[in-house]
């Protein structure tokens, strides 16, 4: 994690490594989960604690203590970097992108890349993009 710290004492989140692509990636366009057996804790993103990857046998009360792990967990990264999570907020359409090309492995392109102009045509729709 690259890290600046401001003149009023307040650290700013520059870029980070994502461990998937093995790559620094601009804070923006970051994916800041994190294992926890045996989940994944996520940032959504509006910036809302989640997890995923939750075992098919998940009782209600382990689901309770996972989302209580993704709140605590998003609660202390944003505390130490408060400008972070204004980030996450601001590029939430270009990660949704981001994303959607990292995890797409090269099966059906014409229905893969189909879906996501839908989700980019329905998005501008409601930006009341032309």
């Amino acid at each position: 994690m690259s890290i600046v710290v401001e003149a009023n004492d307040r650290p700013l989140v520059t870029s980070l490594y994502d461990w998937e692509t093995g790559c620094i990636v601009p804070a923006i366009l970051s994916d800041p989960s994190m294992a926890v057996s045996p989940v994944d804790l996520v940032i959504e993103e509006n910036a809302a604690p989640s997890f995923d990857n939750e075992p098919d046998d998940t009782t209600v009360e382990e689901g309770l203590k996972y989302t209580a792990w993704a709140t605590e967990y998003a609660k202390v990264l944003f505390e130490r970097a408060p400008d972070y999570e204004c980030a996450i907020k601001a590029g939430k359409d270009a990660r949704h992108l981001w994303f959607a090309l990292r995890d797409w492995r090269g099966q059906d392109p014409e229905g893969y890349f189909g879906r996501l102009g839908d989700w980019a045509e329905a998005r501008a729709k409601d930006l009341r993009v032309d």
